[in-house]
């Protein structure tokens, strides 16, 4: 896979293209990291939620984080190593017709133990659900699609969106109890 990467890489103009496209979904998208998260001191960890979550939050959470790294870093399943192309890609690239839709319900599996588990809320849901959608609209079209799947990378997406969701959920949760996490 890292072969694969790596030509992809060498092409001509990629480093340009790459970093205005990274430039212009910073201003616009405004997606942060769901899996590293950098401390002020330059340092990076694993990103967890933030204190005063409950056991059953964090394992939830650890489930999610885990399924869309699967879905979108790295089809073989071991989290901390990124083999630089997820499930999703492989299953569209193989599979070409069903391989789309077999996807689009694994995204919507995520989707559903998100609801499920943290009460994310219609609006939020239909972000979530948007996001799948359009990655299944351009993951039908044989080989490119896959293609188009790596680059977007919804289930990474939409972890983040369901990681701010949760964490801003528990930080009111602690305000309304009236514990300050942050001071003890």
């Amino acid at each position: 896979m890292a072969n694969i990467q790596e030509q992809v890489e060498n092409i001509p103009g990629y480093d340009l293209v790459m970093g205005a496209w990274e430039d212009y979904a910073g201003d616009h998208f405004q997606t942060k990291d769901p899996y590293r998260e950098t401390l002020p001191d330059g340092k990076t960890h694993k990103r967890k939620l933030p204190e005063g979550a409950t056991k059953d939050e964090k394992k939830s959470w650890k489930s999610i984080q885990r399924r869309a790294w699967i879905d979108d870093k790295c089809f073989l399943g071991c989290q901390p190593v990124d083999c630089g192309i997820g499930l999703a890609p492989v299953v569209a690239f193989f599979i070409p017709a069903l391989g789309p839709i077999v996807i689009y319900v694994v995204h919507a599996r995520l989707i559903k133990v998100a609801c499920d588990q943290f009460d994310i809320g219609p609006k939020l849901e239909a972000k979530l659900h948007a996001n799948i959608l359009f990655d299944l609209l351009i993951s039908l079209p044989p080989i490119i699609g896959a293609l188009l799947a790596w680059l977007n990378g919804c289930s990474t997406r939409n972890a983040a969106l369901i990681h701010s969701s949760v964490a801003k959920k528990i930080v009111q949760r602690q305000r309304i109890d009236g514990i300050d996490y942050h001071r003890q």
